[in-house]
């Protein structure tokens, strides 16, 4: 059987920098535990705040960075924000508790 060709299967630079980007955004102790909170339903800046005992300020920059990278999504319910995880974000918790499970 002749190999695969290497260029076909390769992903480009940019793919794989955008990958890399993302699993790094991931790769955060309070981002991974504010998805695994979103993996239940959507939750605002303050609920997610007294949960994960973090300040708003904190955990305001890490839902901007994952909604950034299109990990979740942002919509508002009055005049609230409100998160809850895009397909990518549900991805990487999938990705998250079998990494966890070895």
């Amino acid at each position: 059987m002749a190999a695969a060709n290497s260029k076909s299967v390769m992903p480009s630079d940019d793919a794989i920098y955008g990958a890399v980007s993302a699993l790094k955004l991931v790769a955060d102790t309070t981002r991974l535990k504010v998805l695994f909170l979103l993996e239940q339903r959507a939750y605002n800046v303050g609920e997610l705040c007294e949960m994960l005992s973090h300040g708003q300020p904190a955990i305001s920059h890490h839902l901007t960075l994952l909604r950034v990278a299109g990990i979740v999504e942002r919509s508002r319910k009055g005049k609230t924000n409100v998160y809850e995880l895009s397909d990518l974000g549900r991805f990487a918790v999938i990705a998250a508790r079998k990494l966890m499970a070895h």
